[in-house]
């Protein structure tokens, strides 16, 4: 539609052709969109990497997920200095949270 409404809009007065054939005007129209498509996608990329998706509470306790899963995966159950639940040096039971 807008390569026609450019069309249209290079039409001479009185006169059946337009200074620029269809075929251009099309070129014209596509490369206009690709270019704000551009401009569009680099903005769009540049605020998205400003977004810091885990903050400072969420970050951390994910790290503290993190490190309770992997202590859970290597069968240890001594708890590490990191667990804020029990004291530093304390052993868990085996049969805890069953």
């Amino acid at each position: 539609m807008l390569a026609h409404l450019l069309y249209w809009l290079t039409l001479p007065a009185g006169v059946e052709q337009a200074s620029l054939p269809l075929w251009a005007c099309y070129g014209i129209t596509g490369a206009v969109l690709v270019a704000i498509a551009a401009v569009l996608a680099v903005v769009g990329w540049g605020k998205l990497k400003m977004v810091n998706p885990l903050k400072g509470e969420s970050a951390q306790a994910l790290e503290e997920n993190v490190h309770w899963l992997k202590a859970r995966v290597a069968g240890s159950n001594r708890v590490e200095q990191s667990d804020p639940w029990t004291k530093r040096g304390e052993y868990r039971s085996t049969t805890e949270g069953i």
